[in-house]
């Protein structure tokens, strides 16, 4: 199953028994603004990361509003160089859109799940699902996709800027 379908993304997430709210960007382009009340959560940043030289690889979800550095980064999770993954190997990895979802397809586990802990954990936050679409739900919830999709996470402070 190819999870990277909006569609079937829904139907997993309604499968687990996940709660979430969905938002189509061109209905909110049509009929929100920037004050409805689903753009008040924090927008997940998706980030992949290649350790320098290896095929391993990190999925970075950190906060979108700060810059991340990647030696910093590096240090905490105790491997040399990182650099950012180029499409081609995002959508290799990932699928096309490359979604957090798409690590159902990495059965090698080459991918590793890296959840930044300042992502408020008490609020909910935006996760893209398509180029056009994305989800609001809890970091509870996103902790609960992980599981479901049988991919270790880790949670912790990622080092910003």
């Amino acid at each position: 199953m190819s999870v990277n379908e909006r569609s079937e993304i829904l139907e997993f997430l309604d499968e687990i028994n996940l709660k979430y709210d969905r938002m189509d960007h061109v209905n909110w382009l049509a009929n929100g603004s920037a004050d409805d009340p689903l753009f008040t959560h924090p927008l997940v940043n998706l980030e992949l990361l290649r350790v320098h030289g290896t095929p391993e690889f990190y999925l970075l979800l950190s906060a979108g509003d700060r810059a991340l550095n990647l030696d910093r980064l590096g240090r905490h999770l105790d491997v040399p160089t990182l650099e950012p993954a180029s499409l081609d190997v995002k959508q290799d990895l990932l699928g096309k859109p490359a979604t957090l979802f798409g690590v159902k397809q990495d059965v090698d586990q080459q991918v590793h799940v890296v959840l930044d802990r300042l992502l408020d954990q008490d609020d909910d936050i935006m996760l893209p699902i398509s180029e056009d679409s994305l989800i609001v739900l809890s970091f509870t919830s996103l902790i609960m996709v992980m599981q479901a999709l049988d991919h270790p996470v880790r949670v912790m402070e990622v080092p910003k800027l």
